[in-house]
């Protein structure tokens, strides 16, 4: 899906394994660069492979889903949806 921002052409997908290494390098960076994250920068160091892992989960998931964005096919957002269960 495409949409546009401020006349640029975002495109936004579901990522996918390959998606691994650029997914570890945006979270590097917002976390270097942003005081209120789950992480601080230097807590924040997984392997390709734990997120290939961790995009597989999502990708089997039902109600799960990691949505990434694109500008001049360069990762600017992620996004992940986590499911839970109502009581």
């Amino acid at each position: 899906m495409s949409i546009s921002v401020r006349n640029e052409k975002v495109s936004i997908r579901h990522a996918v394994i390959a998606d691994a290494e650029n997914l570890i390098t945006l979270r590097k960076r917002l976390f270097k660069q942003t005081q209120y994250m789950l992480f601080e920068d230097e807590e924040y160091n997984p392997s390709v492979e734990s997120e290939i892992r961790f995009i597989e989960h999502f990708a089997q998931s039902l109600n799960s889903t990691v949505l990434l964005a694109f500008k001049s096919q360069q990762l600017i957002v992620f996004m992940h949806s986590m499911y839970g269960i109502s009581r």
